[in-house]
């Protein structure tokens, strides 16, 4: 098998019944959620079972929940396959998924610190004050300037996530952000669209909560990860737990350039990459970022077959 990386979703690939497929052939599963829902005395696993779906996308709930999922996923494909990436990463929340991967963090730590990181998150800015907009068919250098453009010194909004080429998020004040998504239609973007999130993520707005982030982290036992993890902030590996930490706070203030972690891993000599967690979200986008190589998901039986399969038969 040629290099690969795992790498983790971030919010967004959450679904009532995520993984239900899976958790048929195997009690890891329920036993991955258990270990985390008693980490915040949360049943985790009746909430992505059951919902309602308005409770599981709350930021604080959906945090821990896709760490549990990626995880479980990870245990399960460890049971049934001799795999090891020489990478990992992770979409934004991803990152804490990724390094419980590595045995950077502990699962029941990763899923403590991303539950206050998400209700940080939801309540850094009065509810309705800011949001996140994702436009598509337009260059992130067009947007930049739209950004530069639109912002005032109490209306600000920025370049939060490169998704994939010719889709960017946005996150801002909400005036902003509705300015940058008028301007955005006039320049020619397909098309621009609100995202059902409670804040500006990956934006200056966010400070108040990388400071609190920060403590948090300074508190936690942070292990040299045994595969190097590629960060959100500069897609550089990484493998020194102090760097890491301060990473993960530079991280909720600044853009995810996902792009950039597919194309650097492209360059250290990864042809297969993995999603390992819910939803396929990701496996999409590197597939737009990079046609050459191998993608696969791994949130549903049948997706895990393809990969077992494809490991089986050499093809990667």
């Amino acid at each position: 098998m040629q290099n690969s990386a795992a790498v983790c979703p971030g919010q967004g690939s959450q679904s009532v019944g995520m993984l239900s497929s899976l958790a048929e052939r195997s009690s890891v599963f329920k036993q991955t959620f258990e270990e985390a829902s008693e980490a915040i005395s949360m049943d985790l696993w009746k909430l992505v079972q059951e919902g309602p779906a308005d409770a599981l996308n709350l930021t604080q709930n959906t945090q821990p929940s896709l760490v549990a999922a990626s995880v479980a996923v990870w245990r399960y494909l460890q049971s049934q396959l001799d795999w090891t990436p020489n990478y990992v990463a992770g979409h934004s929340l991803g990152e804490f998924s990724a390094l419980v991967l590595a045995d950077s963090l502990s699962l029941t730590d990763a899923v403590k610190i991303v539950f206050q990181r998400g209700r940080l998150m939801s309540e850094a800015l009065m509810p309705g004050a800011g949001g996140m907009a994702a436009v598509l068919g337009l260059d992130e250098h067009v947007l930049q300037n739209i950004c530069r453009t639109v912002s005032a010194t109490n209306q600000v909004v920025c370049v939060a996530n490169l998704n994939a080429p010719g889709q960017v998020v946005l996150a801002g004040h909400k005036e902003a952000l509705e300015s940058a998504m008028n301007e955005a239609k006039a320049q020619g973007a397909k098309r621009a669209l609100l995202l059902p999130v409670s804040g500006p993520f990956h934006s200056p707005l966010m400070s108040s909560v990388g400071e609190r982030l920060a403590e948090i982290l300074a508190q936690t036992q942070v292990h040299k990860p045994k595969y190097p993890i590629i960060q959100n902030v500069n897609n550089e590996p990484q493998s020194e737990p102090n760097k890491i930490r301060e990473h993960l706070v530079s991280q909720v203030t600044s853009p995810v350039d996902w792009v950039g972690a597919i194309t650097r891993l492209k360059q250290l000599g990864v042809g297969t990459f993995v999603e390992v967690g819910a939803g396929k979200v990701l496996a999409g986008l590197n597939k737009r970022i990079d046609r050459d190589s191998h993608h696969y998901a791994t949130h549903s039986s049948d997706a895990v077959d393809q990969f077992l399969e494809a490991l089986e038969s050499k093809t990667l």
